[in-house]
C-alpha cells in the first residue's frame, strides 16, 4: 500500500510541476504567495508545493519515510509507539 501511496504522491507531484501554468492560469494568484515571495510568487509555491510531494512520495515509496521522520513523530506524539502500516 505504500509503494501506490509513494507512486500517486510522486505523480501528482510531477503534475503539479509540469502543469503550475495551466493551475495558475484557471486559479489566479495567490495574494500571500506574491506579497511574501514576489513577483511570480504564486507559481513558485506550486512549483514548490509539487516538489515538495515528489520527495515525500519518494521517501513513503522506498520507505524511508519512517526512517527519516518516524523519531520526530514519536517524539511530539508519546503515544504513537509502532510505524503504522499503510
Amino acid at each position: 500500500m505504500q509503494i501506490i501511496l509513494g507512486l500517486v504522491l510522486v505523480a501528482a507531484g510531477i503534475l503539479l510541476v509540469l502543469l503550475s501554468r495551466k493551475i495558475y492560469e484557471n486559479m489566479s494568484a495567490f495574494p500571500w504567495a506574491e506579497d511574501k515571495i514576489g513577483p511570480g510568487g504564486t507559481l513558485t509555491l506550486i512549483r514548490l508545493v509539487g516538489a515538495g510531494a515528489i520527495l515525500l512520495g519518494f521517501f513513503i515509496w522506498v520507505g524511508l519515510f519512517d526512517l527519516i521522520f518516524g523519531g520526530i513523530i514519536r517524539t511530539l506524539f508519546g503515544g504513537i509507539t509502532e510505524p503504522i502500516e499503510l
